[in-house]
């Protein structure tokens, strides 16, 4: 695993252990589950969520945040760009103009918005190849 995905993952287990566990309680995966009704879980989830694609776009999540969408550059192509919205299938724009058809990847299981669009941009930035390969060609 190369150096800089180590120190990401990394940095995702201590926000996520900082966020779900106060300081000082041991990160225990067989703790005993949290109390509170399902919507009060999920409300915590999508802020642990939010916080998380906040700290890793840095300055791209204003634009995300203004645009509701951000782009990521082709490491295979340089003429290509992926445009991400949260929710919807991924745009395609090839020398500045919008492909017809868009990439469809979603989560198997329920995970919050922020969750699955910063899955989708790092896994363009490090894996594009095989995201391009599992994801679902639409029109």
């Amino acid at each position: 695993m190369p150096l800089a995905v180590g120190s990401f993952l990394g940095r995702v287990g201590q926000l996520l252990r900082e966020s779900l566990w106060p300081e000082g309680d041991a990160w225990n995966l067989w703790s005993e589950p949290r109390i509170g009704s399902a919507d009060e879980q999920q409300i915590e989830s999508n802020e642990v969520a939010e916080r998380l694609l906040k700290e890793v776009l840095g300055a791209a999540h204003a634009e995300l945040v203004q645009q509701g969408y951000i782009d990521v550059l082709s490491s295979l192509s340089g003429n290509t760009v992926y445009r991400l919205r949260i929710r919807e299938p991924i745009e395609v724009y090839k020398n500045g103009r919008r492909e017809a058809g868009r990439l469809c990847v979603v989560a198997r299981e329920r995970v919050p918005a922020a969750d699955e669009l910063l899955v989708k941009v790092l896994w363009l930035r490090t894996s594009e190849a095989e995201f391009l390969a599992i994801g679902n060609r639409i029109r």
